[in-house]
């Protein structure tokens, strides 16, 4: 919970084109692990 509190503060901290470009790797690579976890 912590480093995901501390990967949301570094996200938060970045301007506004590299927050949209990290936030859709980021909404990419939990889709990918929530389809790995599907059975």
């Amino acid at each position: 919970m912590r480093r995901f509190l501390s990967l949301f503060f570094i996200i938060r901290t970045m301007n506004e084109n590299s927050f949209a470009f990290h936030h859709a790797s980021f909404q990419s690579v939990i889709i990918i692990h929530l389809v790995r976890l599907l059975p």
